[in-house]
């Protein structure tokens, strides 16, 4: 296992400062913006308990959550994560698409997503794993436990 018990304080594009453990750096910076490499990805997904993706098929504004949905059930996820609940709730109604997700730390995020891209998505959900993987390596902890 890698040693990820240092971390790194950067600023971000948006001028916030964000606490960053080296898994981050396995993976490159593209116009301003982290891109996480794929082994990084992987792990993070371990931090993940429900992704919860709503939306109607017919609305304009689904398509970054079916795009998500695609994403998420990628094998390599489910491999890496196999009690990683994946709730697809297909409407009828005019309400906008929403995406939740639920941490293991207990912590929620809930995203309307016609007002994102996937990748945009999925890269807010990583920056909150990330987050959250480094508070257990400062707690001693591992996900591997869990």
């Amino acid at each position: 296992r890698p040693n990820h018990c240092v971390a790194q304080q950067i600023t971000t594009p948006s001028s916030e400062t964000a606490l960053l453990s080296p898994l981050l750096f396995l993976s490159k910076v593209t116009m301003g913006v982290f891109k996480f490499s794929k082994e990084a990805t992987t792990h993070l997904f371990k931090y993940i308990r429900v992704f919860q993706i709503q939306f109607n098929p017919f609305d304009g504004r689904s398509g970054s959550a079916k795009e998500l949905l695609r994403q998420v059930k990628a094998e390599r996820f489910k491999k890496s994560n196999p009690k990683l609940d994946i709730k697809a709730d297909v409407t009828g109604t005019p309400n906008p698409p929403h995406v939740t997700v639920n941490f293991v730390d207990g912590s929620e995020r809930i995203f309307d997503s016609s007002e994102y891209e996937a990748r945009e998505l999925l890269h807010e959900v990583y920056m909150h794993a990330e987050n959250i993987n480094i508070q257990f390596e400062i707690d001693g902890k591992s996900i591997d436990d869990m």
